[in-house]
């Protein structure tokens, strides 16, 4: 999305214009008299308007809002979180003081104003039409959540409320990492390296410009012919020797999912050096010859947006340690207790990590199934090392077949330092846990929270 800053002075005409920009995104999602409604009227915008108004490190600050997905700020977004966002920034307006960043057309050359702080929405479903939604501010440069911002709410949700939850709702310009285009789509592709051609050459080219795009499907190929035909940069030449300036669409390795980036290098004639102009993020490569891609038919559209799978695992939480148990022992360090939700049977793969060391939670070979509920889990938290790491974290992984938890059970006795092993480097281990993961896909579903000291006590890093 793009977001602009709104300005003390400004808030009385952005709030009437906002008032009209959101007002149709909750009207029929949130129940006005609905509990999360009231939770959100009640306690959540009174508390967080007056949080964002008088913490130290948010006086004359811009906020802006994300959409959480695994407990993480994600690009993809449902209805009702956006309903939840609408509400927010209605009855946050309407606190003095407060600046926060709006959606708004800009010139597509103009890179957006970075926002530093965030208002985060995670909203997890639950059995029975229940759901969870948690709120906190992130401070987006540095990755972190700010401690006591949290705000969290679990109940039934309005027949309407779980329908928008399970509707999707992009956040992102497609042709990003995030939301790829499929190259059979070559118009908006081309569509897409053109107008960032235009951006990095607003004067144009002096003189011929011819076309390298073997390396492209023959359908993107053609369409970039055909859009730069009509784009004022430069004269199209036919052959390279008639050109005074070279452009090359290259194709970058395969990433996750088959994603890969085409990108658009300028070079001069007679001159080595090259300059990257526009690049867009494409799906369909597959493998399979540019040519044969490019005449492949097209998959008829689906009917309805696929549903993902169920996230098993609500985010991890912190929460408060009682004065006695497990962490009397750890000392000036700290103590911390986890949460962790289980959302429907499943086998559980626990781990932590203490000053870089994995600790598994059990180092059985094999593990029973888990039923569905919440579980705790005690660590301690020593002062950060020397080199800064975290002073101690927990992972959850959660799977629902038996086999792959049996292959995640045995990768994780075998890490450095754990299960009797002796120490040593890690980096090997952490590689092959991520290709083991990366190989099941969705069939493992994880949640990870890191550990640290900030203003003299633990909290969520």
């Amino acid at each position: 999305m793009n977001r602009r800053v709104e300005r003390g002075g400004l808030r009385p005409l952005l709030l009437g214009l906002l008032l009209v920009l959101v007002l149709p995104a909750r009207a029929g999602v949130l129940d006005p008299e609905g509990a999360l409604a009231r939770w959100l009227g009640n306690e959540v915008a009174p508390a967080l308007g007056e949080q964002l108004r008088r913490h130290p490190n948010f006086r004359g600050e811009t906020f802006t809002f994300v959409s959480l997905r695994e407990g993480v700020p994600a690009p993809e977004t449902d209805a009702l979180t956006n309903a939840v966002e609408a509400e927010l920034r209605m009855r946050l307006l309407a606190a003095p003081g407060l600046r926060l960043a709006v959606d708004a057309p800009r010139d597509p050359c103009t890179a957006p104003v970075p926002v530093p702080w965030a208002i985060a929405i995670g909203i997890t479903p639950g059995s029975g039409g229940s759901a969870r939604v948690e709120l906190a501010v992130l401070d987006v440069a540095e990755g972190l959540w700010v401690a006591g911002t949290s705000h969290v709410w679990q109940g039934r949700l309005t027949t309407a409320e779980r329908r928008a939850l399970a509707r999707p709702a992009a956040v992102v310009a497609t042709g990003t990492v995030d939301a790829p285009l499929a190259v059979s789509r070559g118009t908006e592709v081309a569509d897409r390296l053109v107008a960032q051609l235009r951006c990095a050459l607003p004067g144009g080219l002096d003189g011929p410009v011819h076309l390298d795009a073997e390396a492209a499907p023959g359908r993107v190929a053609a369409a970039l012919r055909s859009a730069l035909a009509r784009a004022p940069v430069g004269a199209l030449a036919a052959r390279p020797e008639e050109a005074a300036w070279r452009l090359h669409l290259e194709a970058g390795p395969g990433g996750p999912g088959g994603v890969r980036e085409l990108v658009l290098v300028l070079r001069e004639r007679d001159r080595t050096e090259t300059q990257r102009v526009a690049s867009v993020f494409v799906t369909g490569f597959g493998g399979a010859p540019a040519e044969a891609i490019a005449e492949a038919p097209r998959a008829p559209a689906p009917t309805a947006s696929p549903v993902p799978p169920a996230p098993l695992l609500a985010p991890l939480r912190l929460e408060p340690v009682p004065p006695r148990g497990v962490c009397e022992d750890a000392g000036a360090g700290g103590c911390a207790e986890i949460a962790v939700e289980l959302l429907e049977p499943a086998w559980l793969v626990v781990f932590g990590t203490r000053n870089g060391t994995v600790r598994p939670l059990s180092c059985e070979r094999e593990l029973e199934r888990s039923e569905a509920g919440e579980r705790r889990f005690r660590t301690a938290v020593p002062f950060a090392t020397a080199d800064a790491r975290p002073g101690a974290g927990l992972y959850v992984l959660a799977t629902r077949d038996r086999t792959v938890a049996r292959r995640l059970q045995a990768l994780v006795r075998t890490a450095p330092g754990a299960c009797g092993n002796a120490g040593g480097e890690s980096a090997a281990w952490i590689d092959a846990l991520d290709r083991e993961l990366a190989s099941q896909g969705e069939a493992v579903r994880w949640r990870a929270l890191h550990l640290g000291h900030v203003g003299g006590r633990v909290a969520r890093l």
